[in-house]
């Protein structure tokens, strides 16, 4: 059995209509007064991640994510705060699992809300990765470190 060996697509794929929309407008980008946020940042690039999550009973209540970044970072942000804040945590949880794969490679996209695809792009750029999956690791170390109900 031979290699399958695909070429590389543009990088203009993972800068697709929705991360812009979601770059130059994010969802979630303020932070609650007075809340103390989690910092996760990526050395390599500068990426910058200040998370606020929040849950009531078995929502992901509050959710806000401000990012001082490229634009891949911020879009992925925006992606996750739409999409996740008021979910049941269940949910949040599958979502997350799925978008943490992305440097894996099993199926990514099994559980992903529609929408989100444009950040799929991002697989085929393993330097790359890391800005998609940053908030997400954020938002998962709050989860299961650090939120209180």
């Amino acid at each position: 059995m031979g290699l399958n060996i695909m070429p590389r697509p543009h990088a203009r794929t993972l800068y697709a209509a929705p991360i812009r929309a979601h770059a130059a407008r994010p969802h979630g980008a303020r932070l609650p007064a007075g809340s103390e946020p989690l910092e996760r940042s990526n050395p390599l690039c500068g990426d910058r991640v200040r998370l606020v999550a929040t849950r009531r009973d078995s929502c992901l209540d509050t959710l806000a994510c401000e990012v001082r970044g490229c634009q891949l970072c911020v879009a992925s942000a925006s992606m996750m705060c739409e999409t996740l804040q008021g979910r049941e945590m269940e949910s949040v949880r599958d979502v997350l699992a799925s978008v943490l794969r992305l440097s894996g490679t099993s199926s990514y996209l099994e559980s992903w809300p529609p929408g989100m695809d444009s950040l799929a792009a991002v697989h085929s750029f393993p330097e790359r990765v890391r800005c998609v999956t940053l908030p997400w690791e954020a938002l998962e170390h709050r989860l299961t470190v650090e939120v209180t109900s």
